[in-house]
């Protein structure tokens, strides 16, 4: 399958789960928050893996936080990619901790993969257009 095959271009095991989150590593998309939350859920799911989709200013920062946690080889910083579509179904669940949005369309993206989507409560209910959302403050 396809999730199969992008996992193992990934080198990630088909047993892992694979936390996503696509976007601009920016203020606004709270990336360091998703590395808070990757951290803490890693401490009791050591068998993860978080994918990061994207570029921007807090990557270092964000590296940094992960670093000092000691679970480096359990993030991986992809960079912009063009094949996100594919990545979406090497995904388990998708992550979009953003501070304030209007219509992301990532997360509609990641919907129409059938993930599971924890979302901050600042996203809009209207884009939720599955019962697959999760909103956490």
């Amino acid at each position: 399958s396809g999730t199969q095959e992008k996992r193992q271009e990934l080198g990630i095991q088909d047993n892992t789960t694979v936390i996503g989150f696509v976007g601009r590593l920016e203020y606004q998309k709270n990336p360091q928050l998703l590395m808070r939350i990757f951290i803490e859920y890693h401490a009791a799911n050591p068998d993860s893996i978080l994918l990061v989709v994207g570029t921007g200013h807090l990557q270092d920062e964000c590296e940094t936080l992960i670093l000092h946690a000691g679970i480096s080889q359990s993030v991986i910083f992809l960079g912009a990619r063009i094949d996100t579509a594919e990545l979406y179904q090497a995904m388990d669940a998708f992550c979009l901790p953003s501070r304030f949005e209007g219509l992301p369309v990532v997360l509609v993206e990641a919907q129409s993969a059938g993930l599971p989507c924890i979302i901050s409560d600042s996203i809009s209910d209207e884009a939720q257009v599955t019962h697959l959302c999760t909103s956490v403050s």
